[in-house]
């Protein structure tokens, strides 16, 4: 049976980064779809120019056919709500839903309820978590804020904004040299996530959405390990060791393993990570071959949450290696692949 979930999004971003911007445009935009919005509170995104109707106290419908509502109180009941709305022909039968995180907002548990709330995942599925990132006050945003970092690191989507105000301020030929080196700061944080400009806060809706990993579609564009491989070659060139090291602690690397995991010390490896490393595990996803299965096993942790595994129907491509993201706090490549080595060399019996 086709999946008839809702494809959901996560749109975050420091203060000021232009998330509001970015949300008016896409709802403005007939490719985006039927969708439903949430939102920290109405008085903090300018919406009142979209206002048709109100549909209840908490929740409005907008001229593009789209509903939005606002947290005010928790989001799981939030979530709820507007399913239950939904099915009962209440408001507009919506196909997509985009949250919008605060400035402040630690995108962990949202991303932990997406993936764990078993009344949420029924309807639910976790497309694709975007970032807006304002270019104009990067270096000073990332060196001053962790929770800006943190953002950052557990992106799908990096949404470049502000670009305008760079070549204002410095003039084209600068503002595109500076624009070289933030990148290279966001890659470093997180290099498996694309970075998407925004031309006036406009995005095309086929740059953020569809990742659609729940369907077992485009498992390598939600991976993106080969990211790693590019940058690994260059490793000799930078100060730190291989992965991705900030000074901030958040660090990124890939493992890549060219045999078959076994079943069990797959299980007892994630098990170990989660019970003792889980908070610092800020995003984990992988492509695994596990031996007693001949299909692909797909990853996926935030923090202490873990997905249950998906079997994908066949392999994206003749790689069948096993290659697991980590982004992570504090923890180094080296011992994590140390702890999966000691299992694999003590195989339980």
């Amino acid at each position: 049976m086709p999946d008839q979930r809702i494809s959901t999004s996560l749109l975050t971003g420091f203060l000021g980064s232009g998330k509001t911007t970015i949300l008016n445009a896409l709802l403005r935009d007939p490719a985006t779809g039927e969708t439903a919005v949430i939102v920290n509170e109405f008085g903090e995104i300018s919406l009142d120019h979209l206002l048709v109707e109100n549909a209840t106290e908490e929740m409005i419908v907008l001229e593009s056919g789209c509903v939005c509502c606002s947290v005010r109180n928790d989001l799981l009941e939030t979530m709820r709500d507007l399913w239950e709305k939904r099915e009962r022909g209440e408001i507009p039968r919506f196909e997509r839903l985009l949250i919008e995180t605060t400035g402040l907002a630690d995108p962990a548990p949202i991303l932990r309820t997406l993936i764990h709330e078993i009344d949420i995942s029924e309807h639910f599925f976790l497309d694709s978590v975007l970032c807006a990132i304002d270019l104009f006050n990067l270096e000073e945003t990332l060196e001053a804020r962790f929770e800006s970092r943190k953002q950052v690191a557990v992106a799908d989507r990096l949404l470049l904004t502000k670009f305008d105000l760079l070549e204002r301020e410095l003039g084209s030929e600068a503002a595109h040299a500076c624009l070289v080196e933030l990148e290279q700061k966001l890659w470093d944080l997180n290099p498996s996530a694309p970075h998407v400009v925004a031309q006036n806060g406009a995005i095309a809706p086929r740059d953020l959405f569809g990742v659609a990993l729940e369907r077992g579609e485009h498992v390598d564009a939600w991976l993106r390990d080969d990211a790693f491989e590019a940058t690994d070659e260059d490793e000799s060139d930078h100060d730190h060791a291989p992965g991705h090291a900030h000074g901030h602690e958040i660090r990124s690397f890939c493992l890549t393993y060219d045999e078959p995991i076994p079943l069990r010390v797959f299980e007892a490896w994630v098990t170990s990570l989660l019970h003792f490393q889980g908070p610092r595990l800020l995003r984990v996803k992988g492509i695994v071959h596990v031996r007693e299965v001949e299909k692909p096993t797909v990853l996926h942790i935030v923090q202490h949450a873990f997905h249950d595994p998906i079997v994908l129907d066949a392999w994206p491509d003749a790689d069948r290696r096993t290659r697991i993201v980590f982004i992570t706090v504090g923890l180094e490549r080296e011992g994590i692949e140390a702890s999966l080595r000691h299992l694999l060399d003590h195989e339980i019996e």
